[in-house]
């Protein structure tokens, strides 16, 4: 019994020894941080924090580009200007893509690094996280904290976010926010400032994944729907259909009125059921699903039968919903 104790502690030690310090972290991942300025005329603008993710490929958060005045990228090496213009931005999971003109320059002269993009749905409350961006135009500003929520939503919008008790304030939107290994599994973009402290909130780094791939594929995010409306049970422990729109993907599919959601699979999960126990599960694994993928599968529970159900999604553009009113 000793003798497994000691390598059970063994084991645990390892593991831990695998977690780089934010001092690392910092010193592997800073080049490739930079800071963004938008002027728009001569009395508005700002600025903010982006990261590159593959060369020439900096992501930063909608709302530090919206105006698309004339913007600026400044590296953490030399701190010289370098012009930049917006390939594709989306306002409602705030997410942009820009690109420098003069990206041959830029990496001659800053010996940037191209970061990556983890798995969000790895990350539990507890996590500890880092976090690189220039609050209230302090430069490179790091901090430290760890995941204090998942999935929290703002508005009537597919958009959900992750909460961290890591500094985040404004500058800092647009910047990543890494795990103990140095990958980015979350994108800054909102804060909430209350008396005695603050709260962050920020993109997961799978809902940045999907929205990327639809700037590729499709040009503008498509957001997956299946036409329902869906509430909780009485007992408040299952989601249930409400309301389907009569020609809608649900009801095309075979979905009734009064049917019980016990889980979805998708595409992205097809190796198991996603177990939904309320509607904000549905509407998060929906948001998730990448703009060019149709097929979802519901195990539904129809007056005591269970079943599963397979529907050919629709879609909603960001133009159908509402950006989320804090920033």
């Amino acid at each position: 019994m000793k003798k497994l104790l000691a390598v059970s502690v063994l084991a645990l030690a390892l593991v831990g020894c695998n977690e780089k310090s934010a001092k690392e972290v910092y010193n592997e991942t800073v080049n490739g941080v930079v800071l963004i300025q938008n002027k728009i005329d001569a009395t508005s603008g700002g600025s903010g924090t982006g990261f590159i993710l593959e060369d020439n490929q900096i992501v930063t958060n909608h709302h530090v580009i919206a105006g698309q005045g004339q913007i600026k990228v400044f590296s953490s090496k030399s701190g010289k200007e370098y012009e930049a213009k917006v390939v594709y931005a989306d306002p409602i999971s705030d997410i942009a893509v820009i690109r420098l003109s003069d990206w041959e320059m830029f990496e001659a002269t800053e010996n940037p690094v191209n970061l990556s993009l983890g798995n969000s749905n790895m990350t539990k409350p507890g996590d500890r996280v880092i976090v690189i961006g220039h609050p209230w135009g302090l430069t490179w500003t790091i901090s430290e904290g760890i995941i204090s929520g998942k999935h929290r939503r703002a508005g009537p919008n597919p958009k959900f976010m992750d909460q961290v008790d890591a500094n985040l304030f404004q500058g800092n939107s647009g910047g990543p926010i890494f795990d103990v290994n140095g990958r980015v599994v979350c994108v800054s973009t909102m804060m909430l400032a209350l008396e005695g402290g603050s709260y962050g909130f920020c993109v997961p780094s799978n809902l940045v994944k999907k929205v990327l791939n639809d700037f590729n594929a499709l040009g503008k995010v498509h957001w997956k729907v299946i036409n329902v409306s869906a509430d909780l049970t009485d007992d408040g422990q299952s989601v249930i259909v409400r309301e389907l729109e009569p020609d809608g993907a649900a009801a095309k599919a075979g979905i009734q009125q009064g049917d019980v959601i016990i889980g979805i699979t998708t595409p992205k999960n097809k190796a198991n059921v996603k177990l939904v126990s309320n509607p904000n599960d549905l509407i998060t694994e929906l948001a998730m699903l990448n703009g060019d993928l149709e097929e979802v599968t519901l195990f539904i529970d129809r007056k005591g039968e269970k079943m599963f159900v397979n529907i050919k999604t629709n879609h909603k553009l960001s133009s159908d919903y509402t950006p989320d009113a804090g920033k």
